[in-house]
């Protein structure tokens, strides 16, 4: 077993928590809307043997509060973000693993930061704006007002749905990981007001990803291709001419199926991607 080891690491205008255990060369792992450090922890022991896996709270979540709550929040941004961790806690070029909201980051990470990254895994990004108008999910308005009416657990419930994740249908013995209630609900709400605009605005340097030397794999879910994540990772892969990688579960695989999307994971990064 690892030592985990936890800390804080000042950037401009925020402060980021993250966790490091493991040994070896670095694996950053960026978590969806609303998740943050502790969101793999189902895998991170596993990976540990193999990797110096670094976690971390993207700014404006509770363990990482921003200098100023009213500042505008960008992917460029948190892509800066992701950076400077790695400057910081890397030792050399990192394995990234991103995961729906994590996933964009990334994608913004190598286009403008090729040299801190050898391989991105990029499981399901939102990048909505790749996909033809009349398919782009609408405006969270009514999660918006979800949120404001009945609160973060029941607007991450639905929104939940429209991912096309269901926490009940996976391996049979998996147990998501226990969640601070209240840290939940503050990354939930600041996930839906702040941070999911700037994911809808963003559309990804494709040219800057097909110049980059980093190895990019494009990653989708076995389930929940209806869902709108997985037709985004699809026309990805499309526009960037790379296959897409298939993962166990849908769109939250590595809650609902940690032991395979953990494998799965080992050997996309050892073999590169799987067709």
């Amino acid at each position: 077993m690892h030592t985990l080891v936890e800390g804080t690491h000042a950037v401009p205008g925020a402060s980021l928590h993250y966790q490091v255990r493991g040994a070896g060369p670095a694996l950053l792992l960026m978590s969806g809307g609303h998740g943050d450090a502790n969101s793999f922890d189902g895998m991170a022991a596993v990976l540990a043997e193999h990797f110096t896996v670094v976690s971390y709270d993207r700014r404006g979540y509770a363990r990482s509060p921003l200098v100023d709550p009213a500042a505008p929040q960008t992917v460029a941004t948190h892509g800066d973000d992701a950076a400077a961790l790695l400057r910081a806690v890397a030792n050399g070029p990192a394995y990234v693993f991103g995961t729906s909201a994590g996933a964009v980051v990334g994608l913004d990470l190598v286009a403008r930061h090729p040299g801190l990254a050898r391989t991105l895994v990029a499981h399901e990004p939102p990048v909505v704006r790749l996909l033809p108008p009349t398919e782009r999910p609408a405006p969270p308005v009514e999660l918006l007002e979800q949120l404001r009416v009945a609160g973060p657990v029941a607007a991450m419930d639905t929104f939940r749905a429209m991912l096309g994740v269901d926490l009940d249908d996976g391996e049979p013995d998996a147990e998501p990981q226990p969640q601070d209630p209240a840290r939940a609900r503050a990354n939930a709400t600041f996930f839906f007001t702040r941070e999911a605009p700037a994911l809808d605005q963003f559309t990804p340097d494709l040219a800057a990803l097909k110049a980059s030397p980093v190895h990019l794999i494009p990653a989708g879910g076995t389930t929940g291709h209806e869902a709108f994540p997985y037709r985004c990772a699809v026309a990805l892969a499309e526009r960037l001419g790379l296959p897409l990688t298939p993962f166990p579960g849908g769109h939250a695989g590595f809650v609902t199926h940690p032991r395979a999307f953990t494998r799965q994971l080992l050997t996309v990064l050892a073999n590169g991607p799987a067709r």
